[in-house]
């Protein structure tokens, strides 16, 4: 969840449209990519360079998140 949480902080930041590198390890390269994705935004590409992965990630519309209400 760590490298989610600091991912998410700098999107929070830029304007819907705006592409973001990360460069990450293999451990982190699962969560990163299905993580960002289900909050909305989309994965342009994702390559290896020397050991570790390139990530080119486009901001998208943040997701509304689900209210329930509890009677």
């Amino acid at each position: 969840p760590g490298p989610i949480m600091m991912v998410s902080d700098i999107l929070d930041k830029m304007n819907v449209g705006e592409v973001l590198e990360i460069i990450a390890g293999k451990n982190a390269l699962t969560d990163l990519t299905e993580g960002l994705k289900g909050a909305g935004h989309e994965v342009l590409s994702v390559e290896e360079v020397e050991g570790n992965y390139r990530i080119l990630i486009k901001k998208g519309e943040k997701k509304a998140e689900a209210v329930a209400s509890v009677n």
